[in-house]
């Protein structure tokens, strides 16, 4: 082969654009190398159409100007020795393309309106197989085509094969890499929907125990609370006769001062400071009896009502206003003013009484501007869904968990029982049949979340 053709054959087969794929760069390296090299007027790149039945002008290089995809097409049909010659043959020599035997059927048209006088076409074959042809064309007649002449565009017509390849070598990298990153992303969407699943599950295992826990509890504390409550009863009843006796046994002291002896008198004394202590602690028991009692796990059909639940709350906080004004803080109420309910309205009412009562105890300290909201609103499902706020304290990271434990409390000391959440969680989940959510970070107030069904079955 000539040196100047292996010259630039070894230049362009260096091109970056032929083994990265860039078909459009490879295109205009190749074509241009053809026409430098052979110097031909026209280069044109066609590759098969419509199975194999027709030829598709995919690039042209022509008067030294480059046309990506002018879209000429030639179809078997209407030239089929041209395109049987190109599937047999290694290279289309024509040098008098109007008398050549592979060529002849362009005489009529294709060589005249292209004013073609010689054709040297070489097949494209990718992956065993041809798909195209690159075409070679002078204006001007010539004697023939040289060997070497025929030997470079060959090659060329090789290269663009080995380009093809490139090509589809990089898409099915980028293929690939797409598959390869959709599958990650699906597997971190399922790794996320497989935590999140295993997260509910985990809050759905611990709000079992938790209920299962408060069941047993609950009956276990209401069963001691009713043995408890007969004895408590008569021990009340026996503490208000003994005061009644006491004002007799008073009333005849003041009568008879001069004659009663120290010994009664330092009775009296005792009695007087005995019996209201007596009196009080009694009543303060009777009143955990019943806080006992209403942590029990059997609910009671009855009570079971249709009602509005913006005026059964507005008329709660109203009740409540010589608690909340102590702090003073005014609970806000948001919900549809026609959210109704058929369900137990003496639970709910038992569940916001806590709620804002034991933030009223517990969550204000300081000079802040305390604030309780209420919201509710219509769930998913037939549920309808409470939210409880308020803007104290919070409770630390190390008693959260406890807050619905029987008889838990930081305020002891100060009259504190215990058993407020405890009962509000009772009468949530086990009389409402409803679910309970509690969050809370210290320094910004508490957060009660309650869905309970819009209608309980009687």
């Amino acid at each position: 082969m000539h040196r100047r053709f292996e010259h630039l054959l070894m230049e362009v087969s260096c091109s970056p654009h032929i083994d990265e794929g860039n078909l459009d760069r490879a295109y205009e390296a190749l074509t241009s190398c053809a026409a430098q090299g052979l110097e031909v007027d026209r280069v044109s790149l066609w590759f098969f159409e419509e199975g194999n039945q027709a030829l598709h002008c995919h690039w042209l290089f022509e008067d030294g100007e480059h046309w990506d995809a002018p879209g000429a097409e030639l179809h078997r049909k209407d030239y089929p020795i041209y395109f049987d010659a190109l599937e047999n043959q290694r290279a289309i020599a024509a040098a008098e393309a109007k008398t050549h035997p592979d060529t002849q059927e362009f005489a009529a048209d294709y060589l005249p309106s292209k004013r073609i006088a010689a054709m040297l076409d070489c097949p494209i074959r990718h992956r065993g197989k041809i798909v195209g042809v690159f075409c070679c064309e002078h204006r001007r007649p010539i004697p023939a085509w040289h060997r070497d002449q025929i030997s470079f565009a060959v090659i060329l017509a090789d290269l663009v094969g080995r380009a093809l390849n490139a090509n589809s070598m990089t898409l099915a990298q980028q293929e690939l890499s797409n598959l390869n990153n959709q599958l990650e992303e699906r597997v971190r969407h399922r790794t996320h929907a497989l935590n999140e699943t295993l997260e509910r599950m985990k809050k759905t295992q611990e709000r079992m125990i938790q209920t299962e826990k408060m069941a047993h509890l609950g009956s276990m504390v209401a069963g001691i609370a009713h043995e408890v409550n007969t004895p408590l009863s008569v021990a009340i009843l026996a503490g208000t006769s003994l005061q009644e006796k006491y004002e007799e046994l008073l009333s005849l002291y003041e009568e008879l001062v001069p004659e009663v002896p120290d010994p009664l008198l330092h009775y009296l004394e005792h009695s007087r400071e005995c019996l209201p202590l007596l009196s009080s602690n009694l009543h303060r028991a009777a009143e955990l009896i019943s806080d006992f009692k209403m942590v029990a796990s059997e609910q009671s059909q009855e009570g079971l009502q249709e009602f509005n639940l913006p005026s059964l709350l507005n008329n709660l906080i109203h009740s409540l206003a010589p608690e909340t004004k102590k702090i003073p803080v005014s609970p806000t109420l948001t919900m549809p003013d026609d959210l109704t309910l058929r369900s137990y309205p003496a639970p709910l009412l038992q569940i916001f009484t806590n709620l804002i009562i034991n933030s009223c105890r517990h969550a204000f300290v300081g000079d802040e501007a305390p604030s309780i909201s209420i919201e509710a609103g219509i769930g998913e499902g037939p549920n309808v869904w409470m939210s409880y706020r308020d803007n104290g304290v919070g409770v630390p990271d190390d008693i959260k968990a406890k807050v619905f434990d029987f008889f838990f409390t930081t305020k002891r000391n100060q009259g504190g029982t215990g058993l407020g959440l405890s009962i509000v969680h009772n009468l949530v989940v086990h009389q409402l049949s409803g679910q309970l959510e509690f969050k809370t970070n210290p320094g910004r107030g508490v957060h009660f979340h309650i869905l309970i069904p819009k209608e309980s079955i009687s």
